[in-house]
């Protein structure tokens, strides 16, 4: 109980969390008499600092704003519509195959949402699809970023667990694709059942500044 009390009292005024949940541990180990937890905090808090796996992280999110702001994303979408977007819902399939490659990439579910929201749904909604459906298979899309290798949550779990990440990334491998699938055919039902348009359209031919990919030209 004192833990608690402690914790929520540091937190509410204005104590940093790291430093409220230290507060709150060593009320813990003091109320429980636990010396050898107590005596050892400044070894594991040195054990904690010395790993540099946590440091993917943050180059993670920098490399999806870099992704975004030189055009890389739209360049993964344009190849996506070579393949896929001549298909009856073929920004659909443009939207979870373009995830699926970012996924590889990004490894942050929260960053490949953000950054696919701004691109494909205005686009998907201005087709004709509905906006609804839109916003599910972007975000449904983004979810693959945690289980496709390189996964940000492997990672967290890794440094904690103690656990090698190169077999973590390859225990995602064969999931992600299971998925990728099984969206994929949840796309189709939909598309023949509501009859979505079929020309997927994201490429198009129209403005003199657009860059090129494949013989594709994008915007």
């Amino acid at each position: 109980m004192l833990t608690l009390i402690g914790f929520f009292v540091a937190l509410f005024i204005g104590v940093p969390i790291f430093i409220s949940l230290l507060l709150a541990s060593i009320i813990f180990m003091v109320e429980n008499g636990n010396q050898l937890l107590l005596s050892s905090i400044t070894i594991q808090m040195d054990g904690v600092l010395n790993q540099s796996g946590l440091l993917a992280i943050p180059l993670f999110m920098l490399v999806g704003e870099l992704m975004n702001k030189g055009g890389l994303t739209k360049k993964l979408i344009a190849c996506a519509d070579l393949f896929v977007g001549g298909f009856r819902g073929g920004l659909a399939y443009v939207n979870l195959f373009t995830n699926a490659m970012a996924a590889s990439i990004l490894g942050s579910a929260t960053a490949q949402i953000s950054i696919m929201s701004k691109l494909m749904i205005p686009t998907m909604v201005e087709k004709g699809y509905d906006k609804n459906f839109s916003a599910a298979v972007t975000i449904a899309g983004g979810l693959l970023s945690p289980i496709i290798p390189p996964s940000m949550l492997m990672i967290i779990y890794s440094v904690i667990a103690y656990q090698p990440v190169a077999v973590l990334f390859l225990a995602g491998t064969l999931p992600g694709f299971l998925i990728i699938f099984s969206f994929a055919l949840v796309i189709m039902i939909i598309g023949l059942v509501k009859g979505l348009p079929k020309d997927g359209g994201y490429a198009t031919h129209e403005s003199p500044k657009a860059d090129f990919i494949g013989g594709v030209v994008i915007h």
